[in-house]
């Protein structure tokens, strides 16, 4: 087990699909589960950043969001604040089919990095990675800045991208639910 913290981000507006993402039920189990169980065997703890009190049903701390409407930057510098380690990995409550795999690659390419993120087809995943403390200044910074695109906070830290097109890993992991459509279509594949 790794010394890091799972912070799983279920706090957005949720504006496309019109309800708590997390929560919906996808082959009627809620999204945000998928990762849950996911990550319990590879980190320390696992809290969820989510204004919603509905998520204190899964037994895990619920955290609003240190600072309200500032996006995935908020939603990431709050889970750092609220970690007890030094590390902590972050996804995204609307990607139920990342793998451990997927996380274990990430953890172990990391070499001291404030961020380790990945990409594949040349697009930034950096909704799936893991974040160390030694970065929430700038999160903090960027937010006080309302400098909130999470990639232009990426660029004034030292991250390191994994180019997952170079590994084994499917890139379907990375399919993200924002849609009543992409949720009809990820209820209705048998990914398991």
């Amino acid at each position: 087990m790794n010394k890091i913290t799972g912070v799983i981000l279920a706090g957005g507006q949720s504006s496309r699909m019109g309800t708590d993402k997390g929560l919906m039920l996808l082959n009627s189990e809620p999204m945000i589960s998928y990762l849950i169980k996911l990550l319990k065997p590879i980190v320390e703890e696992v809290i969820i950043v989510a204004k919603s009190e509905k998520y204190k049903v899964f037994g895990l701390s619920v955290f609003p969001d240190k600072m309200a409407l500032k996006g995935p930057v908020g939603g990431i510098y709050s889970g750092l604040f609220h970690s007890n380690t030094e590390k902590v990995f972050v996804v995204s409550c609307d990607t139920p089919f990342i793998t451990q795999e997927l996380v274990q690659l990430i953890i172990d390419a990391d070499n001291g990095n404030d961020v380790v993120i990945s990409k594949h087809n040349d697009k930034l995943e950096p909704l799936i990675g893991l974040y160390s403390k030694n970065g929430m200044d700038v999160f903090k910074n960027c937010i006080d800045q309302d400098k909130l695109k999470l990639i232009k906070v990426l660029d004034r830290l030292d991250t390191k991208i994994i180019d997952l097109d170079k590994s084994e890993v499917d890139s379907s992991v990375f399919y993200n639910i924002n849609t009543p459509i992409e949720f009809k279509n990820a209820s209705n594949e048998n990914r398991d």
